[in-house]
């Protein structure tokens, strides 16, 4: 089973808009919890853009998935469905940041 933290291949398609399309690396940022008891996971996309903005979360060198994480693109797939291939997982410390930014989006204000 994928745990929070893993980074998937998998064809985001379909798409609309400024979502990320196309057959791409995706971390798991649902929790295990949530991941037993639903057929969904819920994640970002990873994109190689070189842009800076505020809610990206860069993946460390050395691994090998390259690019950033599009914390304020959050969505949920059917793996079983969509079919993935697991590629690695991600440092705790990106979870965490990653967390973070999506509870900067999504807390009250």
């Amino acid at each position: 089973m994928l745990k929070q933290g893993d980074i998937i291949m998998v064809n985001v398609n379909p798409t609309k808009g400024h979502e990320q399309a196309g057959h791409r690396p995706f971390i798991i940022l649902s929790n295990k919890h949530y991941n037993n008891v639903s057929t969904l996971v819920i994640g970002c996309s990873i994109s190689n853009t070189s842009s800076d903005w505020v809610f990206n979360v860069d993946l460390p060198e050395g691994m090998k998935t390259t690019g950033k994480i599009k914390t304020d693109q959050l969505r949920s797939l059917d793996l079983g469905a969509r079919g993935y291939r697991f590629v690695e997982s991600a440092p705790e410390e990106v979870v965490v940041e990653c967390l973070e930014k999506l509870n900067a989006i999504v807390d009250s204000e």
